[in-house]
């Protein structure tokens, strides 16, 4: 999930201050996006509120089947049955906020818009993921040399790398894929099982098409951001090294996790761009030469 701002002219509904007193979600439909209060009853802070897709919301619509202005009306319904309207509605929009692949089909036209007139050569590197490859602003000039193939679509999960292997990884028949992914899946409430399960699904798609190809994944790092879900983020990093670890040759983890951390065990701020979750140049240029060593 994805942390978003406050609209405070919500046209839907009237603005958040009355969602303290009435302990409902604030939803906004501007831009076809919404915003969930997670801290029902205490005050509203732009960083606790969830940002959910169009067809997120959609979804929560017809799963409920209920007009949601009624939950803001006080001649309406008793502040009881409001509060646990407001549960359940939170409830429902967390089971459907996670992004279908169709979300990224635009992305994914843009990515191979120039493959049929240029298709990248084959026996390169593809390296593939969510935002932390988009945003590797260097990956060429750090890779120089090499034939680099950037396929990153920022804010997607595993499950959607997967979903668009035939597409934008397979067909460059490359020696070697990067991948980073996973981030975004534990943040929207993926257990490392899942992530774990979405990762043997895409060696497996990959493998099956191009079975001498290698897999360089490269762990969830530890952002300032995300500390708190530290456990998780360990526990799927282990999971997918035991993986990568039964097949040497073909599977390796590139460790960025410890790199990343300080002294005191904590995240390195340096690293990192003022919104505390993505890299800075001084973060890439910690995962460069590990990337590089996995390659040999």
């Amino acid at each position: 999930m994805k942390v978003g701002r406050v609209i405070p002219n919500a046209p839907w509904f009237e603005r958040p201050e009355r969602r303290v007193r009435d302990n409902a979600p604030y939803l906004s439909a501007t831009s076809g996006r919404g915003y969930i209060n997670h801290q029902f009853g205490r005050p509203l802070r732009e960083d606790s509120y969830t940002q959910v897709s169009e067809t997120a919301v959609t979804r929560w619509h017809a799963a409920l089947s209920v007009d949601t202005r009624l939950l803001h009306s006080p001649m309406t319904l008793p502040h009881s049955i409001r509060r646990q309207l407001a549960v359940l509605i939170a409830l429902a929009l967390a089971s459907c906020a996670a992004a279908s692949p169709a979300t990224w089909s635009h992305a994914i036209e843009q990515l191979t818009a120039d493959d049929v007139a240029h298709p990248p050569r084959p026996g390169g590197i593809v390296f593939v993921g969510s935002s932390s490859i988009v945003k590797w602003e260097s990956l060429f000039s750090d890779f120089a040399g090499e034939n680099v193939v950037k396929r990153g679509f920022g804010g997607s999960e595993l499950a959607d790398s997967v979903y668009y292997a035939d597409r934008i990884v397979i067909p460059y028949q490359p020696r070697t894929v990067v991948l980073y992914a996973g981030d975004n899946d534990l943040a929207a409430g993926k257990s490392p099982d899942k992530v774990f399960a979405d990762f043997q699904a895409f060696v497996a798609k990959v493998h099956a098409a191009l079975p001498h190809c290698r897999i360089v994944y490269i762990a969830a790092k530890p952002s300032p951001s995300r500390w708190q879900l530290r456990d998780k983020f360990e526990r799927t990093n282990t999971l997918i090294a035991e993986a990568c670890a039964k097949d040497p040759e073909r599977l390796r983890l590139v460790d960025v996790w410890h790199p990343m951390l300080g002294a005191d065990g904590t995240p390195r701020p340096e690293l990192f761009l003022p919104d505390k979750l993505h890299m800075n140049a001084t973060g890439y240029a910690i995962w460069t030469p590990l990337v590089k060593a996995a390659l040999k």
